[in-house]
């Protein structure tokens, strides 16, 4: 979603690192103040297909000490493990954003 881009550069530490992904569909814009990430010279990486033992991390991370943060309000909705095409189908339609798979529902 690019707007997380654009605030998301608010949270930056002055000489942070920004590492944006998931911003993969072409064509989304979002306004974007430039002067942030010069005034707190920070960096931005952008990250592009990364390997599986980062995805392994992330889940423990949001199992762990992840649980400090709100993550569950970046998914705006929820499927059943045998509805993972209409997720998908959904997701590439643009009616959702953010869906999410529950394996239990």
């Amino acid at each position: 979603m690019p707007a997380a881009f654009a605030e998301g550069v608010h949270y930056l530490r002055p000489e942070g690192v920004f590492v944006a992904m998931g911003n993969i569909s072409q064509g989304q814009m979002t306004p974007f103040d430039p002067a942030l990430v010069v005034r707190k010279s920070a960096r931005i990486i952008g990250v592009n297909r990364y390997p599986p033992k980062y995805l392994h991390q992330a889940v423990r991370f949001l199992a762990g000490p992840g649980q400090r943060y709100p993550f569950d309000k970046l998914v705006d909705r929820q499927f059943a493990l045998k509805d993972a095409q209409r997720a998908i189908d959904a997701s590439a339609r643009r009616e959702v954003q953010r869906a999410t798979i529950l394996p239990s529902l």
